[in-house]
């Protein structure tokens, strides 16, 4: 039990698109002549009890409601927690002003720790393969959390 955080990227697929879909389909056994795919979804990242990230989410993207719901997040979003995320990294001291730890049901540790850090580095990775990738355009981004 506790903070889990995902950030889902997804494509709706198109008439013209949907053949070449539905033959990769088949090859994995799941294709039903009666259905027909509408959207892949891509785990673009995930987070385990990192609360400051999620706090930025919540402040920045869900305008301050935590209910656990699915956010769509523009990748201008994204942008912006990188910047966040990479000043945090330059100077630790700024970590409780510009990304502050916040606590909640089985959230996780609230300490500006080695964990801490951790998250903010994974979350820059992360984020820098997205902004950097042409195809991230095409695609729809969302965020959502489970406690």
């Amino acid at each position: 039990m506790g903070l889990d955080m995902h950030l889902t990227a997804k494509r709706y697929i198109w008439r013209h698109h949907e053949e070449a879909i539905v033959e990769a389909v088949k090859s994995l056994n799941l294709a039903k002549p009666h259905y027909r795919p509408k959207q892949i979804e891509y785990e673009a990242a995930y987070w385990r009890k990192a609360n400051h990230i999620h706090g930025w989410f919540v402040r920045n993207v869900q305008g301050g409601v935590d209910d656990c719901n699915e956010y769509g997040v523009g990748t201008h979003d994204l942008e912006k927690l990188l910047a966040v995320c990479k000043k945090v990294m330059l100077e630790h001291d700024l970590a409780h002003e510009l990304l502050p730890t916040g606590e909640g049901f089985f959230f996780g540790s609230t300490a500006y720790d080695e964990g801490y850090f951790e998250d903010v580095q994974y979350t820059i990775d992360v984020l820098e393969l997205i902004v950097s990738d042409e195809d991230a355009k095409l695609l729809d981004f969302h965020y959502q959390s489970s406690w």
